[in-house]
């Protein structure tokens, strides 16, 4: 797995998530930057006339805001994205939308996280609509103060942390397989369901997709909870 993480960032806290998922997984760090870039004033959102707030409260203005440099070295190399940025008026802030735009997706994993202090991650589905061919691993929303351990929790609950097995190779062995599609296995705390994404193959030399379910498992052994649609 080759994974970026790319983020915007104003007043650091989103910097921060980043570079704990960039350790965490192994992946390379991609910061964005403004084309035109925002001063304190700018982003003073008790202003009613700071331009924080005229892009807010004006589709077009929010539109028109473009990056510095949406590309990213190597783009095609990349199996996973990750796409970070504070929180702004309830969505993740607008100068991620050019990036998000302006690149082609297909083939590629994509997950997305924000940081606020208390707001929601209200634009989760617009994010996902915006990567055009991505395959969607989900949204978090974190806290400004977001302790590494959580950070890690989350990548772990979508199999990216560096060194974990569910991130294998095709030649790992399997635990256990279901005819030729199929295969469950135990990875630590967590059951893994995968499924063969090609229509004709073997278990070796298939790639397999990981994203069907990762089930974590109690202290007891028992699988909490128990995934439907599975042939047990």
């Amino acid at each position: 797995m080759k994974a970026l993480v790319v983020y915007f960032t104003e007043s650091g806290c989103t910097r921060r998530v980043a570079q704990t998922i960039a350790e965490a997984t192994g992946a390379t760090l991609h910061e964005l930057k403004a084309a035109e870039p925002y001063t304190a004033a700018d982003l003073d959102w008790r202003d009613p006339g700071s331009r924080v707030n005229r892009e807010a409260n004006d589709p077009t203005e929010r539109q028109s805001v473009k990056l510095e440099d949406t590309s990213v070295p190597d783009w095609d190399a990349y199996d996973v994205v990750f796409i970070g940025a504070p929180v702004w008026w309830g969505v993740a802030a607008w100068p991620i939308d050019d990036f998000l735009t302006s690149n082609d997706f297909t083939g590629k994993k994509l997950a997305a996280f924000v940081t606020s202090s208390s707001s929601s991650f209200g634009n989760e589905s617009d994010v996902k609509d915006m990567a055009k061919g991505a395959q969607w691993l989900g949204g978090k929303r974190f806290p400004s103060s977001a302790s590494d351990s959580a950070i890690r929790s989350w990548l772990e609950s979508l199999a990216l942390l560096r060194g974990d097995s569910r991130t294998r190779n095709d030649s790992t062995p399997l635990t256990s397989l279901f005819g030729d599609r199929y295969a469950l296995r135990r990875s630590g705390r967590f059951v893994v369901w995968e499924t063969c994404v090609f229509s004709s193959h073997r278990a070796r030399g298939c790639r397999w997709n990981l994203e069907i379910a990762a089930v974590d498992l109690q202290p007891s052994g028992a699988m909490h909870p128990q995934p439907t649609g599975i042939p047990w």
